[in-house]
């Protein structure tokens, strides 16, 4: 009879505990964010307990949901940066070219600057892999006062 895995003995039970004392747990385990490390544990501990359900019928619809559960989140992780870290940007460049017309001392090399955040921030939001509706959409409802997206 081949070996069997555990994949709960896989899920530390414990994020508290010394790094080391389980190394599977360690690779979750972030020092300088505990809620990702919490998110992630979770998922991780919710998947495991379908792994030996109806004699391992369920693995394969683990594995899929650990594929879809990270491709979701890597695409979350896409259009927050595209729209609430370029939205940062895009207005620190606002405000700064305000205060600069507001001052009437325009010169080449702010506007220069001015207009490289800008692009950066475009071509962010272009290679997070939305279309401008979608970020647009994004930016609203991301912005809106709760409940008014």
């Amino acid at each position: 009879m081949g070996k069997q895995i555990n994949i709960p003995n896989l899920v530390p039970e414990h994020l508290e505990a010394e790094p080391g004392e389980h190394p599977w747990g360690d690779l979750i385990y972030d020092d300088g964010c505990l809620v990702s490390t919490y998110a992630a544990h979770a998922a991780l501990a919710d998947l495991s307990r379908c792994w030996n359900d109806d004699f391992g019928q369920d693995r394969q619809f683990v594995l899929s949901t650990l594929d879809h559960t990270i491709t979701h989140l890597t695409r979350w992780r896409m259009a927050f940066a595209a729209v609430v870290l370029t939205e940062d940007l895009i207005d620190t460049a606002t405000e700064r070219l305000a205060t600069i017309m507001a001052e009437r001392r325009l010169n080449a090399n702010d506007l220069t600057s001015i207009s490289h955040v800008l692009d950066s921030a475009s071509r962010a939001r272009g290679q997070s892999g939305f279309s401008e509706a979608e970020v647009h959409a994004l930016v609203t409802a991301a912005f809106a006062a709760k409940g008014k997206a």
